[in-house]
């Protein structure tokens, strides 16, 4: 037990339970809410709801006791809720998914409780290791919750407990044997079947959902929740490090200059292209766009992203050398060398992006995979200007950064920035794909409604024929939403569509474009 698990409690509460019994009740007020909250679908509201609803439990369990400071656990509560607010606000799977993302980091470094000088003064080395020691929190920390921080002993000598307890404990150890055994004695006989059926308030496997549900999200709250206040931060000092590497900087400065000579043979193989652009690509038989721009640009991203975590673990490994700090310039100079042909082989990477699609338009895919590729070439100038000139903070930059893009991602709206450019390509007589415009999802509809009228007939004709399918599929389903999977673009995309649906068959699409109402 910690100085937290020491804390003196609330009148109301036995001093056997303390902090961890807070954290009890907390976790399953969070997984009682996530069972009503979350397992309506698709998400929406019910998930911004959630994430405020544990962190006001943090600040709340952790108002005497700072995890951090005051203002660092109101600012990372905030971050928090800023990060699933995209939840109610757009609709992109892909941008919900970063964001997802944005949160497990904010949740991991407030557990480490030292984020500053983790991100700040820790090398890689020992932010791996507090990564994997959140890791084994979150799974494990409910069953130290429940075995080690509650003194059981002392709250069965507490007065009004003595009887009361053990009969709470054992109900929940009964508990999921009724329903195991219950359930293969319902599926053996039709009789028994139906008296189950007569005493439960609802189905058995509605019940058995509704109760897994709660026990995941009660699970993962306890864990969180102790790794934040009961477990000791991370002694930063202390961390476990190899005791010397078998390698040098001057082994690894040898690796970087045979790897740099196959990067600059593939920089001089690809100069006709930047002089030639798609000319070149047209002319060099057996090259396509696809082969060329697509495929190719995937590569050279996943070059480029191997670069970085390459280099960062050469640096980290060069700290537990036995060799002289004068030698480390046989790691740095070739080390810069390879960020040099890194940057220029980025350069050809967004090139091909470019000529592809001029060919053939902009989707979510080629979007996010150009901005995390710009996102990417600001990490590795980061990593030149810290890690190879021997300063700290390169995880600080990388952690501010992604944050930055995480915010900033729902304001940019990747969904209707394509629809944007790709209205523009079909006003200009270009090729467009006028299904996936009309599959854009809710976060596309206030600029495809704008934008249709400008169409050539064709092309209008054919988003509307996308957008009438899939305005039938989702009729019933709209029919069925309640107030927990609101969201500002579904709704506001579904009543667009009805709109543009019912306006511009007028504009001499014909009547088969008529959306029946649902």
């Amino acid at each position: 037990m910690t100085a937290h698990s020491n804390t003196k409690t609330a009148e109301t509460m036995p001093a056997a339970l303390g902090i961890a019994g807070r954290i009890l009740l907390a976790c399953l007020a969070a997984g009682i809410a996530g069972d009503g909250l979350l397992r309506a679908g698709p998400i929406g509201v019910n998930v911004l709801l959630w994430v405020f609803l544990l962190s006001g439990l943090a600040l709340w369990l952790a108002r005497k006791q700072p995890v951090m400071s005051r203002r660092d656990d109101g600012l990372a509560a905030a971050a928090m809720i800023l990060c699933a607010a995209a939840f109610a606000w757009r609709t992109d799977p892909r941008l919900l998914l970063f964001e997802l993302f944005a949160m497990g980091a904010i949740l991991a470094l407030a557990m480490l409780r030292q984020p500053l000088a983790l991100l700040t003064q820790a090398g890689g080395w020992s932010c791996l290791q507090g990564i994997w020691r959140t890791g084994i929190s979150v799974a494990l920390g409910p069953l130290a919750l429940v075995g080690e921080d509650i003194a059981w002993r002392d709250l069965a000598h507490e007065r009004g407990w003595r009887r009361g307890l053990p009969a709470v404990i054992g109900i929940v150890i009964a508990l999921p044997l009724l329903l195991i055994f219950g359930g293969l004695l319902a599926l053996a006989d039709p009789v028994f079947a139906s008296w189950l059926r007569a005493l439960a308030p609802m189905r058995l496997p509605v019940l058995i959902s509704h109760l897994v549900l709660i026990a995941f999200f009660a699970w993962i709250t306890a864990g969180y929740l102790r790794g934040v206040l009961l477990r000791p931060p991370l002694d930063l000092p202390a961390v476990w490090q190899p005791r010397r590497a078998p390698v040098g900087a001057r082994e690894l400065g040898i690796a970087l200059w045979a790897v740099n000579l196959l990067f600059l043979a593939f920089v001089m193989a690809q100069f006709r292209y930047f002089f030639g652009g798609s000319h070149e690509v047209m002319v060099t038989p057996g090259l396509t766009y696809a082969a060329y721009a697509r495929q190719g640009f995937f590569a050279l991203f996943a070059v480029a992203a191997l670069v970085g975590p390459l280099l960062l673990a050469m640096a980290e490994l060069q700290k537990f050398s036995d060799a002289p700090r004068s030698s480390r310039l046989a790691f740095r100079v070739p080390a810069r060398v390879m960020l040099g042909l890194v940057f220029i082989i980025m350069v050809s990477a967004l090139a091909r992006m470019r000529f592809y699609e001029q060919a053939y338009g902009l989707t979510e895919r080629r979007m996010y995979a150009t901005l995390f590729m710009f996102w990417l070439g600001a990490v590795l100038f980061w990593l030149a200007i810290t890690v190879l000139r021997g300063r700290r903070g390169f995880l600080a930059g990388v952690f501010a950064s992604g944050m930055v893009l995480a915010w900033a991602l729902p304001v940019m709206n990747p969904a209707g920035l394509v629809a944007r450019v790709d209205l523009a390509r079909a006003a200009r007589g270009q090729k467009m794909d006028a299904g996936y415009l009309a599959g854009l999802g809710p976060d596309a509809m206030p600029v495809l409604a704008a934008g249709l009228p400008r169409l050539p007939l064709a092309a209008r004709c054919a988003v509307l024929r996308g957008m009438r399918a899939r305005w039938r599929i989702s009729a019933r389903f709209r029919h069925q939403a309640d107030w927990r999977i609101w969201n500002v673009a579904r709704q506001s995309g579904w009543r667009l569509e009805k709109s543009a649906l019912g306006s511009l068959p007028g504009l001499g699409c014909g009547k088969m474009l008529v959306a029946k109402k649902p």
